[in-house]
């Protein structure tokens, strides 16, 4: 048969020799990520593209790589090119949507975190995700239906971080997953924001068994006053003050939130005709000096007539 042209030859080591050279660069990304070396990782990252732009994986990588060094329309334009050639993966959709996220772009990002649920349902990271966008917009229905969602797959999945593994998601690569108690303090507020406030109430009364903050009880304490029960605002508004004197914040921050405290305590005190206690709340919110007697919901008259 006679041997092949010498051209042949040099050809395939030619391509041997790209293949090494690529997969070696492919392995050192891989190396430079788990080290968290974003910028060292995506140059290796360019050189395996330059080599084979048909490489999915590694222009996931790319675009990931993006995304760690802020660059976020780059990865935008590289998560773009990979959806269109890996339209059946969750994954793509939703870094794309990360990084949509990132520039507030919230409608692109609502629209990108559908796709990679309507690709892989109830997926904790995508539904949390989403979930911020619509919060972003003021789109408190949507948000609250995705947080409740969360909600009941965290219930059912005990180590929801193992869960997230279990959906796909390279092991390298950080994914965003809240704990329960994070994912209820955002329903919660939702749901205040929202004025759904019996609904926010039953929330709070469940994270002040788990995170005593003063801003919880504030919040609790609001809708009370809202319904009307000026008693058990009161108690709300009372453990807000002991949590937030107790608070590692700044004098200036404590001194705010206090007046608005000592503020709303007073308001429920005149409800209740108690206004000695009234008198005395007004006139710690009036000392922390951001208050003044005629922006106060308690008007200069009333005090004066106490």
């Amino acid at each position: 048969m006679g041997n092949r042209p010498t051209g042949h030859r040099c050809n395939r080591s030619n391509v041997a020799s790209h293949l090494s050279f690529r997969n070696r660069a492919f392995r050192d990304g891989i190396s430079q990520l788990k080290k968290g070396d974003w910028m060292s990782a995506h140059e290796k990252f360019s050189t395996c593209l330059e080599i084979n732009r048909l490489r999915h994986v590694v222009r996931f990588l790319h675009g990931y790589t993006f995304f760690k060094l802020g660059c976020y329309v780059d990865a935008i334009r590289d998560y773009s090119s990979y959806v269109l050639d890996n339209h059946d993966d969750w994954k793509g959709f939703y870094m794309r949507g990360i990084n949509f996220l990132a520039i507030k772009e919230y409608s692109h990002a609502i629209v990108d975190f559908s796709s990679a649920l309507i690709r892989h349902p109830f997926n904790v990271a995508v539904l949390w995700q989403r979930a911020l966008a619509s919060l972003s917009i003021k789109n408190y229905a949507d948000a609250i239906d995705d947080f409740k969602l969360c909600l009941e797959i965290m219930d059912q999945n005990d180590d929801v971080y193992e869960y997230g593994r279990e959906m796909g998601w390279p092991d390298v690569l950080d994914l965003d997953l809240p704990d329960r108690s994070c994912v209820l303090q955002y329903l919660a507020d939702s749901a205040y924001e929202s004025s759904r406030f019996s609904e926010a109430l039953q929330l709070y009364s469940q994270l002040l068994t788990i995170r005593l903050e003063a801003s919880n009880c504030y919040k609790a304490a609001e809708c009370y006053l809202n319904q009307q029960k000026f008693e058990s605002a009161i108690n709300c508004l009372t453990m807000a003050v002991g949590f937030e004197i107790n608070s590692p914040r700044s004098q200036r921050e404590k001194n705010e939130n206090l007046a608005t405290f000592y503020e709303c305590r007073a308001k429920c005190m005149m409800k209740l005709s108690k206004f000695s206690h009234a008198a005395s709340d007004a006139d710690r919110a009036f000392r922390s000096g951001r208050f003044d007697l005629q922006s106060s919901v308690i008007s200069k008259d009333t005090i004066f007539c106490l």
